[in-house]
């Protein structure tokens, strides 16, 4: 009843419309009625097959459906106008039930010719001067669109459902712009099918440009998905396209890719993402180039080999958001051949897998080449001035940013981690494809029985090894061995190679053993035990697997079970190879050439064996920004060379500005480290190391390896900047300059300014082996402030240097140290200031105090220079005798000028040596001793001129029950008298203070002893 009053409403409502047409006349008859509904659901319902398409389609959504009617009502009752239906502008193509229609405006019949075979449609444009618009809509599972032309044209997609199991679902064979339109709100879906010769589901011969708001879904069996001879751009109206399948790449096109705005999203691929070509033609614009401005790019990639935004040539990002996820081996997330260029948008990466290894005949020798999981890689330069890059990458010798070429930072925001494993290159493989393994290794206990060599004899627990699987089946003896070394540490692994992906439960089984006897045969007549470890569960997928047995078990039933623990993660990769070539590791940013950051904010992150923060085969150079990185992993030795995890790794390092912090908590682990020249001018450099060290045998000789702050092989010069260096770790050291076939030299400060770094350098880890006792004592691997090589040379600045372990020196040099300004202080366990050859004063404020041995200490042969104090302050305090404030051994000791204060043993080492009790051996300037006095710690030493002005104070920093004062001033005179108070508890007035508890000029002393004493040349 209800439909009978709708209906009788509905015949009072028309619409009386005059030419043109307009969209809901569905019988044509120049009116919106009743009878136009009617017709409409007789469309629907199959009962009318002859119709206007264009007319019915009421909401303009492509297809006929009741929402069509809706629409249609809509209209009838007011609440809708009518829209006008342009005629003559669009041919359109309608798929169904596996076959097509099409609507051929009338006045292009001379220049358009369409045919249809089924669900194949082909159209030929004859017009060369006339753009046409094609619109495709509906759903055929077997069917096609063909376009041939010689003109641009406009490719609508209307809802349309499109499967050619045979070939290319869209191939336009028109070597024009193509303008690929999703009409706004449709959905739009592509597919080929695994036969045929198609380059693509969507091929276009010429260019393509695509946009509109609708969705597009494209599936590319055969080979890609969507791909254009020419270039490809994705204009800012653009909706959204979705790559989920592809045999080859998602998308694929010559010339250049460019991405305006838009979503496109990809996954499923066996090839690239995304991929520009460079064109045979090299006057085409932009050729090989990858252009993204804006939008969003998501790409999944599982494959290996393969980039998630490949070109080329140039690759220019200035907006845009890009999410690329891999989990292959030798996958790249964005990579060119050319420059990559990155002015704003983000990119994140997340990477896993590892590298792939390729060999090659060279000279008749094979030659392996490594290929590695990288976020950004560019075989050019690499400039980074705006937007933001985060990557988390786990693969095995993973990169974040790579360049054969230069990278430069000059903005932006970068978050880089790089915590896949390095070690040794796996070179077995077949050339071309990665390289895996399925080995299962076993180191035995040592302790509570273990140690063993097979088929020895002995009272050993663990013999003979075997490998059982969970059913008691045996699966092999493991009588294979090797030598496995991380961190200096070498471990026995005994192995056997499952030849094949193993998954299973397993445990390690021993010869029975019998307790008196030792082993069977033995003799004994103890009990006898069974000797095998718990279950453990191994999953050989391509990762080698190492195990290590625990000294402790548990005894149930004459059973000895043995822990075991999977220790993968520490001993996968370390070994020992042949060359340095053989070893792999990761980067955050790695550069064939330079790297120079001048703004920007760097947070850098790596934990792999060797790995590196910054890696510059050539220069690397911070003028500004801010850089943190925290190395996390171990060291490789190759032929006995350690290889280290490392902040900063370069040829020549040159710090002109900037904040860098370095937290290094691998073992041995370094903070910038150069094979020739360190620079550092400017900026503020904040370096903890936490790794412990550790010795090393190679060649017969015993090496310490340690951390290091600063280290270079080449000269290093800190002419500014704030520098701040703090070592927990054993065998750690702030400085390191030169190498032992390497003299190279120090220069702190500035010489014509005399200004120089604020550095500060604290070491208190421990020594990392010693030999001998007293003065035979010999350290490896001490915790030094600044060890040098060769000369070094202090012009200025502010420096300050803490050591307080055994074997710990303040600043030493393997040649001359000379001090021609500044302010340096230097509190150590062993000598505070140490050379091989002659120490220099010329200018400048010292202070040096050994808790342990001497201040000063020059190791000049006899009859040369070993100290000599032309001018400046020079306070020295050493340990009770032998040892002593100025130690030149047998050479000689020569005072010429500046304020002298020393503290030291009454004995001498040398040097002024054991006959005169450590006083100069030549003296221009007058100098006075007194001997055999006990000093307070905290307690003041004062000297005053003969008319009683106080010339200087110094705080004693320690105790010395049996000390020799040497004290030195330009007012003292040859036969004059002096003053020499000693024991003050406390001091008043004063100016000029140098340091806590030094003063120059006024300070009143309180207390103490007075010795008067008579000053002298010599």
């Amino acid at each position: 009843m209800k439909r009978v009053v709708l209906f009788v409403v509905f015949a009072c409502l028309s619409i009386s419309l005059a030419f043109p047409k307009y969209i809901g006349d569905v019988n044509d008859d120049g009116s919106i009625t009743i009878a136009d509904v009617t017709q409409l659901v007789n469309i629907i319902l199959g009962k009318t097959t002859s119709y206007n398409k264009k007319l019915a389609d009421v909401n303009e959504d492509g297809s006929i459906t009741i929402a069509d009617v809706t629409q249609l009502v809509n209209i009838i009752l007011g609440k809708v106008e009518p829209k006008e239906l342009v005629e003559q502008d669009t041919l359109f193509i309608y798929y169904a039930n596996g076959s097509a229609t099409y609507d051929l405006p009338s006045a292009w019949a001379e220049d358009v010719t369409v045919s249809i075979s089924g669900g194949n449609v082909s159209v030929t444009n004859n017009n060369a001067t006339t753009e046409y618009v094609t619109a495709l809509s509906g759903t055929c599972d077997n069917g096609s669109f063909t376009y041939t032309g010689t003109f641009k044209t406009t490719l609508v997609l209307k809802g349309l459902t499109l499967t050619n199991p045979s070939g290319a679902a869209i191939d336009i064979q028109c070597g024009k712009r193509i303008s690929l339109e999703l009409a706004e709100g449709s959905v739009n879906t592509i597919a080929d099918g695994t036969s045929g010769s198609q380059k693509a589901a969507l091929y276009c011969k010429g260019h393509l440009e695509i946009s509109k708001g609708g969705t597009l879904t494209v599936s590319g069996k055969k080979k890609h998905a969507i791909s254009a001879k020419e270039y490809i751009e994705v204009k800012k109206t653009t909706g959204r396209i979705t790559i989920n399948e592809s045999a080859s790449d998602g998308i694929h096109c010559g010339q250049y890719f460019q991405m305006n705005g838009g979503n496109i999203f990809i996954s499923g691929v066996a090839g690239d993402g995304i991929q520009a070509e460079i064109t045979s033609d090299a006057t085409d614009e932009m050729n090989g180039q990858m252009i993204i401005k804006g939008g969003t790019i998501g790409i999944d990639l599982q494959g290996n080999d393969v980039a998630g935004l490949k070109c080329d040539s140039l690759m220019t990002l200035s907006g845009g958001n890009i999410t690329v996820i891999s989990t292959g081996d030798d996958v790249k997330a964005l990579k060119t051949d050319g420059d990559i260029t990155m002015k704003d948008g983000t990119i994140n990466v997340t990477q896993s897998g590892s590298y792939l290894v390729t060999s090659s005949m060279v000279d008749d020798e094979v030659v392996y080449d490594a290929s590695y999981t990288t976020a950004l890689k560019a075989g050019g330069n690499i400039t980074i001035e705006g937007g933001s890059i985060t990557v988390d990458n786990t693969a095995d010798g993973g990169r974040g940013l790579n360049a054969d070429g230069n990278i430069n930072i000059e903005g932006g925001t970068l978050n880089i981690e790089a915590n896949g494993n390095g070690g040794i290159l796996e070179t077995s493989g077949s050339e071309q494809t990665p390289t895996k393994t399925y080995k299962v290794f076993v180191a035995l206990p040592t302790s509570s029985g273990g140690g063993f060599q097979p088929g020895g004899g002995g009272s050993n627990v663990w013999r003979n090894v075997y490998l059982y699987d969970s059913s008691d089946n045996l699966i092999t003896q493991l009588t294979q061995s090797t030598s496995i070394s991380v961190n200096g540490q070498t471990k026995t692994f005994y192995y056997y190679d499952f030849g094949q992906a193993t998954t299973g439960t397993y445990y390690f089984k021993s010869d029975n053993y019998t307790s008196g006897g030792g082993y069977p045969g033995g003799g004994g007549s103890g009990t006898t035990y069974t000797i095998r470890t718990s279950n453990f569960n191994l999953n050989l997928s391509g990762t080698d697997v190492y195990y290590v047995i625990g000294g402790s078990y548990s005894t149930s039933s004459g059973t000895r079970t043995y822990s075991i623990t999977d220790q993968t993660s520490t001993y996968s990769g370390g070994s020992t190879a042949t060359e340095e070539g053989d070893t792999y590791k990761a980067f955050c940013l790695k550069s064939d050439g330079d790297i120079t950051i001048s703004d920007g904010t760097l947070t850098l992150s790596h934990s792999g064996l060797s790995s590196k923060g910054l890696k510059a085969d050539g220069k690397l150079q911070i003028d500004g920004g801010t850089v943190t990185d925290t190395p996390a992993g171990g060291y490789i030795v190759v032929e006995s060379a350690p290889t280290y995890c490392t902040a900063f790794k370069c040829q020549d390092f040159v710090g002109n500005g900037g904040e860098t912090t370095i937290t290094a908590t691998g073992p041995a682990s370094r903070g910038i480290s150069a094979d020739g020249t360190l620079i550092i001018n400017d900026g503020s450099y904040d370096i903890t190391l936490s790794g412990d060290g550790s010795t090393h045998t190679g060649n017969g000789e015993t090496e310490g390896i340690g951390s290091r702050g600063l280290t270079s092989d080449g000269n290093m010069t800190l002419a500014g900047g704030t520098i701040t260096i703090n070592s927990t770790a054993a065998g750690g050291k702030g400085m390191k300059v030169g190498k032992s076939t390497m003299a190279s030299s120090l220069i702190i400060g500035n010489a014509s300014t005399n200004n120089g770094p604020t550095l500060t350098i604290s070491t208190s880890g421990n020594y990392l082996s010693k030999s001998g006792s007293g003065m035979e004592e010999s350290y490896i691997g001490s915790t030094k402030a600044v060890k040098c090589m060769g000369a070094i040379t202090v012009n200025g600045g502010n420096i300050s240097l803490n050591t307080q372990k055994e074997g710990a020196e303040g600043l030493e040099s393997k040649s001359t140290i000379t001090f021609n300004g500044g302010t340096f202080e230097s509190s150590t366990y062993d000598d505070a200031i140490n050379a091989a050859s002659t120490i220099t004063f010329n200018n400048g404020n010292v202070w040096a105090h050994a808790s342990n041995n001497d201040a000063i200490d020059s190791n000049s042969r006899s009859g040369v220079n070993g100290i000599v104090i032309n001018g400046g302050v020079v306070i020295g305090s050493a340990t009770n005798s032998p040892e002593e404030a100025f130690d030149c051994d047998n050479a000689n000791f020569i005072v010429n000028g500046g304020v002298v204060i020393g503290t030291g043993g009454s004995q001498g080492g040398g040097g002024g040596g054991q006959s005169s009790g450590g006083t100069p051996t030549s003296a221009s300037q007058a100098f006075a001793t007194v001997s055999s006095v006990s000093l307070t710690s905290g307690y003041y030493i004062s000297i005053k001129n003969q008319s009683g002005e106080v010339l200087a104070s110094y705080k004693m920093p320690r105790a010395n029950s049996s000390a020799t004062i040497l004290v030195s001033h330009p007012q003292f005179t040859n036969n004059g008298s002096a003053t020499v108070v000693y024991n003050s508890t406390s001091i008043s007035g004063g100016s000029n203070s140098l340091w806590n508890g030094v003063y120059t000029t006024g300070a009143t002393p309180s207390g103490g002893t007075s010795r008067s004493v008579t000053t002298t040349t010599k």
